[in-house]
């Protein structure tokens, strides 16, 4: 797993914080709440609810967000569940699991049926989270996602960045050197 680093928290949550009607917020791969934390900071009033399929790091995660009664934390796949549900943001840094390391099929088919998106077999987890929370934001609603850069030249990236360009989701892209400290 890779923790998401606090200064990156903190532009991904800004985003999301200028939204004026932020009540209701996703964190589809929870971890230990990076963005949730960053996000009370900002505003105590915030419904957030997060999925996370690891055990002991949501029982940490309870730990941490144990005071707090607006953080709703559910040990479930969050690629099979949540589907009805919008929210006013979405902020995530998803799994990156290539096709071998994830049931490919059963998700895959997940989507087409929800999305009407047929994706190649090759498709990495993270663009699959991305494109179903695309699909849970309310009206106005911002999501904020950390990708590696190989989905600007990937095959199955073409259909994603073809689908966020024709649906007119997609508003900023920001590339980050890794190698700097940031």
């Amino acid at each position: 797993q890779f923790f998401t680093p606090p200064k990156i928290a903190e532009i991904m949550t800004q985003w999301l914080i200028a939204n004026k009607s932020l009540k209701y917020v996703l964190e589809p791969a929870f971890g230990l709440g990076i963005f949730s934390r960053t996000l009370i900071k900002y505003n105590k009033n915030l419904k957030i609810k997060g999925f996370e399929v690891d055990p002991k790091i949501i029982e940490e995660a309870k730990k941490i967000f144990s005071q707090n009664d607006s953080v709703n934390l559910i040990l479930e796949d969050y690629m099979y569940n949540d589907w009805n549900n919008k929210y006013d943001g979405i902020i995530c840094n998803p799994p990156y699991f290539k096709f071998h390391d994830y049931d490919n099929k059963g998700i895959l088919d997940e989507i087409e049926k929800r999305l009407s998106i047929r994706l190649n077999g090759f498709t990495n987890l993270y663009a699959l989270f991305l494109l179903k929370s695309i699909n849970q934001l309310n009206n106005n609603g911002r999501a904020a996602y950390i990708i590696p850069s190989e989905f600007l030249n990937s095959d199955y990236g073409k259909l994603v960045k073809t689908y966020l360009i024709k649906n007119k989701f997609l508003r900023h892209v920001i590339i980050i050197n890794f190698e700097e400290n940031v």
